[in-house]
Parts: C-alpha cells; structure tokens; sequence
C-alpha cells in the first residue's frame, strides 16, 4: 500500500491473509462476504492462476489477521486460519499481459472449518463485508478504502508490520478508460484514485470497500487487480468490480441468488 497508514487490530474485520503452508505470507489477500452456513471469500484470479490443486491445498487463509509476515509468523490475537480446499478461477479470466478482465476467484474450505468458524465470526472481530449494489456507479463515494499487506515502496518490496489501509475515490468510467487506455478497460472493472496513495505489488486480491453517504454497512466494490505502477501521476489503481460477479460467486457456493450471502 502506497501513501497507507497504520490499521488498529481488526479494523477491517472482513479482510484475510492468504497464507502458505508454514503460515508465512503468500502475497495476496482475500475478502470475507459470508460466515454461516458457507464461508464465503472473494480473491483475485491472478493470485492461483499459475498453481496447481497441490499448490493450493497447501495454503491457508488468516481471517482476523493483522500482521501478516514472510518470516517467523504471528498468530494475532482473533486470528483463525482456515485451510484452503480449492479456489476456483473465474472462466472467463484468461491471465495475458494485455487482459485482466473477470480478475477474480472464490476460496473454498472443509465443511467442518465452517462450522467452527461460524463460531468465530462477530461483529468489528471477523465479519462479512456486505455486497455492492447493483448498477451504482461509485463514482467519487468519499468513503471509500483499499486494505492490504502490500509493499509500502513502489520501487521494490517493503512490507509493512501491520495491515495498511488507504482512502482513495473510485472515478468515473470514461475518467478510467482514458486515463488506463479504453481497450484495457472493460466494463467488469472499476478505477480509483489517491492523491499519492494506492494498492501495490502484493495487494492483490484484497478489498476496496465503500459506504454510501447515507450510512449503512461497508460493501465490498472492488477486488485489487492491477495498475501502469503504484501511485503514477495520471494512473489509477484497476480493480475488479464485484456488481458484475455477484451471480457467480453465489453459483460457486450452491446459492440461488445473490441475496444469501448477505451477513
């Protein structure tokens, strides 16, 4: 996270940590939308396009973690880890240099680590993030952040001690288009943008969050995608915008409608 600050313990309880087998950091971040009867969480595809089903049975994902490290790893003090069954990468997301279209995946874990985390899940601990709104644009919602364990320096990798988040303003589409180039822009995908301040190597797959002005609970609009750097002058961070996948991240959990998932 560039131009981040500092997360208190918690303070974003539906973000989690993908975690390798020894509990090291993977590099990627997961957001929780649902606890009971399924746990439901939202990554980013390029986060396991590359690995196998051994691969990723290896990993685990942190929810309530709050330092997430590459060496000597810290269990926090609500942090529960669930083992990773299988992630599914959406079809459509073909992982080209040129294409980061439909950039998103479900994680799935053992019926029985659902039934005890159902018992962990509680308010301002770990607890879901609530689905955007269809057809909203989220242009300029000033209550907006990006959550992350992300390198802190875009000239290389400096990984905070504790979760980062930022503020920053999802724009407009035709702002996006012109400013990322309109034949990498599709209409699956959302731009924000920070005054110095944006996601980074090692953010991917985490939540940008957004509360209308009205009040109500945080949604999740955006999974971390992909940028022309971290903090360019005229760039903005690319992110996933989850409206367009509520159906499908509800099929991948046996729901018949998106309504389910609500916390």
């Amino acid at each position: 996270m560039i131009g981040g600050e500092d997360a208190f313990e918690n303070q974003f309880p539906w973000i989690c940590s993908i975690l390798r087998s020894d509990f090291a950091w993977y590099g990627c971040s997961a957001t929780l939308l649902s606890c009971f009867p399924k746990v439901v969480l939202v990554s980013a595809a390029h986060c396991f396009i590359k690995r196998s089903s051994e691969e990723i049975a290896e990993l685990h994902v942190a929810c309530g973690d709050h330092r997430a490290t590459l060496y000597n790893p810290i269990n926090d003090t609500n942090e529960f880890r669930l083992k990773i069954e299988r992630v599914t990468v959406h079809p459509d997301y073909k992982g080209s240099a040129n294409s980061f279209d439909s950039d998103v995946s479900t994680i799935h874990v053992s019926d029985l680590t659902e039934l005890q985390f159902s018992r962990v899940c509680q308010r301002k601990v770990v607890w879901p993030a609530c689905l955007p709104s269809r057809g909203e644009s989220y242009s300029s919602w000033g209550d907006s952040e990006v959550q992350g364990w992300g390198t802190t320096n875009p000239a290389g990798v400096v990984l905070p001690t504790t979760l980062q988040f930022a503020s920053i303003l999802p724009v407009t589409q035709a702002a996006c288009e012109q400013a990322m180039g309109s034949t990498r822009i599709t209409d699956n995908m959302l731009c924000g943008f920070g005054d110095r301040k944006d996601t980074c190597q090692g953010d991917s797959g985490g939540p940008l969050t957004s509360q209308a002005e009205g009040g109500g609970g945080y949604s999740l609009v955006g999974v971390t995608s992909w940028g022309d750097g971290c903090a360019q002058e005229g760039k903005y961070g690319v992110y996933t915008r989850v409206e367009k996948f509520m159906d499908w991240i509800g099929q991948q959990y046996g729901y018949p409608g998106v309504t389910s998932l609500q916390p």
